[in-house]
């Protein structure tokens, strides 16, 4: 389990950049106009600032794992009964699998900090040998490159290894069927000890009303991450109102209709004790299956409702048309 103790600067594998600045831009843009509580102006007040098409130097580590897990479990009724004392007992187990993570190789002061968290352990996605021709064309161009400045070894044992023994315990936690006293153990082998890959990402940060927001993606699958999202107090507002109508609706349509029902009762028994026990037996029955089945289905926002798709479709026009701007600039840059 021991890595080179040499800086390797030298890249020798590349991710090549698949996500286009377009399509980057399509995942932000698709974000905004599906939130509900976005703002319906979002695309004329927004301000963009800082963008980033860049490579992130990351090691790469491969191995296999293997450990131990142990863990208490309640013993069956028929054991209870003889020993009832003794109520749990241990299980144990076995687990093993293989790993492949990219590991940021350099310090990355000048970045960012939430896309210094997102590079900090990546998936290995499969990659090619390194060429300083493919990275100056194609989609690989105007991106920014940074360089190892840490040790296989140094990264190894502050971010791999960690990583690579978090993920060997929630494979045993899986396995286990219990984490009542769970204890688990792993041995680490590596098989590739730091291979320095160059990896894409995009960044850009953004501004609505004078409140910072993010949007990260991975330069070469749809693997994202945002802080949050511009939302619109008075469309929250609305989103609640128009809950609690309908929610109100459908529940004094429930209590009407035991109502209704004792109503046509009174008109065809003599007396008022069938009427009045239709009506109380009626609301009883319909309190107890709205609290059991039909409450919860109101305590969200409806989604679909005319207001909701009326926003949508102006934020998808506005979004339409800010998308086809930055793809007209992608193809005048090629």
């Amino acid at each position: 389990m021991t890595t080179s103790t040499q800086s390797s600067c030298e890249p020798q594998l590349l991710i090549p950049f698949k996500v286009t600045r377009s399509a980057f831009a399509s995942g932000l843009l698709n974000l905004l106009e599906e939130n509900d509580f976005t703002p319906v102006d979002i695309f004329e007040q927004i301000s963009f600032a800082k963008a980033l098409k860049i490579f992130v130097p990351m090691y790469k580590f491969e191995g296999t794992y293997s450990g131990t897990w142990k863990c208490s479990v309640e013993r069956s009724a028929q054991s209870l009964r003889r020993d009832p004392q003794n109520r749990y007992k241990i299980k144990n187990g076995k687990t093993s699998g293989k790993f492949s993570v990219l590991c940021r190789a350099c310090s990355g002061d000048d970045l960012p900090e939430a896309l210094l968290e997102f590079t900090r352990v990546r998936k290995y996605p499969g990659a090619r040998t390194f060429s300083q021709e493919e990275l100056e064309q194609g989609r690989n161009r105007r991106a920014r490159i940074l360089t190892a400045d840490a040790t296989p070894d140094q990264v190894w044992h502050e971010t791999g290894l960690p990583e690579v023994e978090e993920l060997a315990n929630e494979e045993s936690l899986r396995m286990a069927p219990d984490d009542r006293n769970f204890e688990c153990s792993a041995n680490i082998r590596l098989s590739e000890k730091g291979t320095c890959t160059l990896v894409p990402f995009w960044y850009v940060e953004y501004t609505y009303k004078d409140q910072p927001f993010y949007y990260i993606r991975e330069g070469f699958s749809e693997e994202d991450d945002f802080n949050a999202l511009p939302a619109d107090e008075e469309i929250m507002a609305t989103h609640e109102r128009l809950r609690k109508q309908k929610r109100n609706r459908y529940f004094m349509s429930g209590l009407a209709i035991p109502l209704i029902l004792a109503a046509l009762t009174a008109l065809f028994m003599p007396g008022l004790w069938l009427p009045l026990s239709v009506a109380a037996v009626g609301e009883l029955f319909f309190f107890y299956i709205w609290s059991r089945y039909f409450a919860y289905s109101f305590d969200n926002y409806d989604a679909e409702s005319p207001y909701a798709q009326q926003n949508r479709a102006l934020r998808e026009a506005s979004a339409a048309s800010v998308l086809d701007k930055i793809r007209r600039a992608e193809k005048r840059l090629g």
